[in-house]
């Protein structure tokens, strides 16, 4: 009884506290500092000079001594400005401007703080930094520095959104287009599409070790001493010998052009993989492209002569298991088919998944009749679903066009704000909504 009463009465007294209009629960304390705009600009001009660090190890015998980096960002008082001065000892003074959206949205400033920050990081003066052009480097740093930010714009559409647009239907630029040709900063949508490409270039040299081996520092400090050089040319001097062992390791006969490693195969290899997901799918015409391209295979004749036939032109004529040679390519096939796999429309890969089972069984047990025409019909099964999948998407876009008004469709274009808010003012506005509901205001 007394247990009871003893229940009773702390269950009354929890009740009339909970009923209080004076309980109170905050996340912070009300003269909590909200960031600024010094914050902000402190944080991503560091980011640019972490980033500097971790693309030029300074690896490479010779290199100057690096010059020091501060960085100045005025009081709320103060005019602000965007300019680089020469401090005591080896040291450099970067002021910024007292609003943090006049640098980080320009993409000049961008692209200057990018040169400021991989020159320094090298030991280069800066006192001759204007004979250095404008190169795909301080593009894509420029780009991958901001964009993995909080401003970070068009995440609906990944990391790369016009880049996909030209990808996932096969669509790719020369690479010697992106490290020769370098569109001003101010030059709008031309230069966007060129910073995006700009960055999977330097990506792609990230992930295959080239930063590690200190061939950017390189590639810089010989642009730097010889501005008239073709950049170009310079990349393939540096880049092509380590590329070219990485990218024959990883992608097989699918990067080679008559028995030679080819730089532009890498490239769009690379680049697949960077822009195609199940998330952002390949096309239907690209995807049917690319399949028959992989499944492609060498043989000789009984006089000796190469020709090309498909992985079902070879089960017919194949009896026992493969030879070796025949084992590889079908493993590089297999792998080819497994990548396009995971890019294709999900309405497509479970007709995609059973053909590569039955491509793998003939790699593994070898081929004959029954193993030709299951093959056959899955092949079939597979060009079937593809049909499938291009009408559905015809009839969506009609649809699209008759039923959905035009400011719908392209609300982004017609809106005022075509990007999307900034993730700390959407944070600040969820606090308040929040704090509107608990009567914290």
């Amino acid at each position: 009884m007394k247990l009871k009463l003893t229940v009773l009465f702390l269950f009354s007294a929890f009740a009339a506290a909970w009923t209080q209009e004076s309980y109170e629960f905050k996340f912070l304390d009300e003269n909590a500092a909200v960031p600024g705009d010094s914050y902000y600009s402190q944080t991503l001009a560091f980011r640019f000079r972490n980033i500097a660090r971790l693309f030029l190890p300074r690896v490479t015998k010779g290199l100057p001594h690096e010059i020091l980096c501060a960085f100045n960002v005025p009081p709320p008082d103060g005019k602000g400005s965007f300019k680089v001065e020469k401090d005591r000892g080896n040291k450099i003074q970067i002021f910024l401007p007292e609003r943090f959206s006049a640098w980080s949205e320009d993409p000049r400033k961008l692209e200057q703080m990018a040169r400021w920050t991989l020159l320094s990081r090298l030991g280069l003066s800066l006192e001759q930094q204007e004979r250095v052009p404008h190169s795909w480097v301080f593009a894509g740093i420029a780009r991958r520095t901001a964009s993995a930010s909080w401003t970070l714009r068009n995440l609906r559409f990944g990391r790369f959104p016009a880049a996909y647009a030209l990808a996932s239907h096969g669509v790719f630029p020369e690479l010697k287009d992106i490290i020769e040709t370098a569109p001003d900063a101010a030059d709008g949508f031309s230069r966007t599409m060129y910073e995006e490409w700009a960055q999977i270039v330097l990506e792609q040299c990230v992930h295959s070790g080239a930063m590690r081996k200190g061939l950017l520092e390189r590639y810089l400090a010989g642009i730097y001493a010889n501005p008239e050089i073709s950049q170009y040319a310079l990349f393939r001097e540096l880049f092509l010998p380590h590329l070219a062992e990485y990218g024959k390791r990883k992608f097989g006969r699918f990067v080679l052009t008559d028995g030679a490693f080819d730089l532009d195969k890498w490239f769009r290899r690379e680049a697949e993989r960077m822009l195609l997901s199940r998330f952002l799918p390949i096309s239907v015409s690209y995807l049917e492209t690319s399949y028959r391209q992989a499944v492609g295979i060498s043989v000789r004749d009984a006089k000796g002569n190469t020709r090309t036939v498909s992985v079902t032109e070879l089960a017919k004529s194949l009896r026992g298991k493969p030879e070796i040679d025949l084992q590889l390519q079908l493993s590089e096939t297999l792998v080819r088919l497994t990548e396009l796999l995971y890019t294709s429309p999900p309405q497509v890969t479970e007709a995609f998944s059973g053909l590569i089972n039955e491509i793998t069984l003939l790699r593994n047990a070898g081929g004959g009749p029954q193993t030709a025409e299951r093959i056959a019909s899955a092949e079939k099964r597979f060009l079937q679903a593809l049909e499938i999948q291009s009408l559905t998407e015809n009839i969506l876009k009609d649809a699209e066009r008759r039923l959905i008004p035009v400011g719908k469709r392209y609300s982004l274009s017609f809106s005022e704000k075509t990007c999307s808010e900034a993730v700390s003012d959407r944070a600040l506005e969820v606090l308040d909504n929040y704090a509107k509901r608990t009567g914290m205001k």
